[in-house]
């Protein structure tokens, strides 16, 4: 709900173990506004609601990733948008930021003093940054006092706690989620290419890299050229690190003791991974330079490529597949 402060406070939207926890926050405290330096929780005696009076509205960012078509709306005002105003009878305003440029558009937003009262977010060090700034407020007087169903969750799931909170103090809400639901990056194979060539789906780092030698040189597609690509995609190196478990921001349970992915050998690993598919040329030689992916995503469309490395879940990877389907029927991604 809003006040006159600007103040802003964190909620989470997701724990996600694999990239970090999603966090969004929340703006404005008013009359009620627990102490940030001692963590006082309000009385649960209290006889009347401060915020009974105020208009109940809220604001909260979502990232932009063109996803929206035009027949039904925009970010701002769509189907779903009016559905949560008129099932919660909150004025519920969306701020859209792109999804590339989150952080900058947000920092932006909250210099201004324009920020939306939530913000949602998967990077728990951005979070801890905006938290340092003073630009976030903690919410555990407000789960204490106002909450019913959450704080019984957060019972249920202690674990979570971790992953909300920050100097002992909460600043997120999170859900905990299925394996499906925190994946971030996936490699869909052209299945046809490998029944054609006789190959089966590669699972180790050697048979990724026998398949995709295949790929770029026993001609696939069958046009007698030499013109396919084996690997492409938005999310390559990043790959490469998954499956060496060393994701460059994430941090790891070794030997007892949290240690920062890019300071394993494994980091490396996964570096000279990439090296040595990027000289063997089974990888788009411009995809380093390809900022916004649109040669991988033609590549891929256009079934000049065998294998995409892309973002798990959404609506982007399904259009990939379906605008390839479009050139190429009888594809078979996988």
């Amino acid at each position: 709900m809003k006040t006159r402060h600007r103040h802003i406070t964190a909620f989470a939207a997701a724990a996600c173990l694999f990239v970090g926890t999603g966090l969004t926050g929340c703006s404005n405290s008013g009359a009620f506004e627990p102490s940030t330096s001692t963590g006082v929780k309000p009385s649960a005696t209290a006889t009347a609601d401060p915020y009974a009076d105020l208009p109940k509205a809220v604001s909260i960012s979502v990232f932009d990733r063109g996803a929206v078509s035009s027949d039904e709306g925009t970010y701002e005002n769509n189907r779903w948008v009016k559905w949560i105003r008129e099932q919660s009878g909150i004025d519920v305003t969306m701020v859209p930021v792109p999804r590339n440029q989150a952080q900058d558009k947000l920092n932006v937003l909250i210099a201004s003093n324009q920020a939306p009262d939530l913000i949602w977010e998967y990077d728990r060090a951005y979070i801890g940054k905006l938290i340092t700034q003073g630009a976030l407020q903690p919410i555990d007087a407000y789960i204490e006092q106002y909450s019913t169903s959450y704080k019984k969750y957060l019972q249920e799931h202690p674990e979570l706690l971790p992953y909300l909170t920050f100097d002992g103090q909460m600043y997120a809400v999170a859900t905990a989620r299925t394996t499906d639901g925190i994946a971030n990056h996936g490699l869909w194979i052209r299945q046809d290419w490998l029944d054609k060539l006789g190959l089966k789906t590669p699972i180790t780092m050697d048979e990724l890299i026998d398949v995709a030698k295949a790929f770029k040189e026993q001609d696939p597609d069958g046009n007698n050229l030499d013109d396919t690509t084996a690997l492409v995609g938005s999310t390559v190196f990043d790959s490469y690190a998954a499956m060496n478990a060393a994701i460059s921001n994430q941090w790891y349970l070794e030997d007892g003791r949290m240690k920062y992915g890019a300071t394993l050998d494994r980091f490396g690993d996964a570096m000279d991974l990439e090296k040595q598919m990027y000289e063997a040329g089974l990888v788009d030689k411009e995809y380093l330079t390809d900022k916004n992916f649109q040669r991988a995503i033609q590549l891929w469309t256009t079934g000049k490529a065998g294998i995409f490395a892309g973002s798990w879940g959404g609506s982007a990877m399904e259009k990939h597949i379906r605008n390839m389907l479009k050139n190429e029927p009888k594809a078979n991604p996988v």
